[in-house]
């Protein structure tokens, strides 16, 4: 009998080569959500802490109030921006969830179709020993029963 041979095993070895692939992107995304959350994280407790310090530092001219109030706002911008980078990274993670998903989805059915062919190959095989086996039982019962010259 034939050696088994799956016909679409370098579909089988593209598709996992493209699922391991998006698997790396969506570590890589997520590694980069998580940055930019730590980074969000730090421009909230920075603006918290602008938001703390009293307006008036004793004896402060006109000129030092708009120093602070300018670096205050610049506090809520940057956590602005943050934001915006974090539903940036969020929705790059969601995507490359969407690919990955699909990529596994569509190895997974090549997968399944290689154990099926596999099984059927057993089975084939089986069969195969089977018959042989149950010709050489026949064979050997046939053959030791045989009267003629020579016994």
């Amino acid at each position: 009998m034939k050696r088994f041979t799956f016909r679409l095993a370098k579909l089988e070895r593209l598709r996992d080569a493209r699922r391991r692939a998006s698997r790396v992107a969506l570590a890589e995304a997520l590694a980069e959500a998580r940055l930019r959350r730590a980074e969000r994280e730090r421009e909230s407790e920075a603006l918290a802490d602008a938001r703390s310090r009293p307006w008036d530092a004793g004896g402060s001219d006109a000129s030092e109030l708009k120093r602070l109030a300018a670096w205050r706002d610049g506090r809520v911008r940057s956590v602005e921006l943050a934001d915006a980078a974090v539903a940036d990274a969020e929705a790059v993670v969601e995507t490359a969830g969407r690919k990955h998903t699909e990529d596994a989805r569509e190895h997974r059915v090549i997968e399944k179709l290689h154990a099926k062919r596999w099984r059927q190959w057993v089975g084939e095989w089986e069969r195969e020993q089977q018959k042989f086996l149950d010709e050489t039982h026949l064979a050997r019962r046939h053959g030791s029963t045989r009267t003629g010259p020579g016994r």
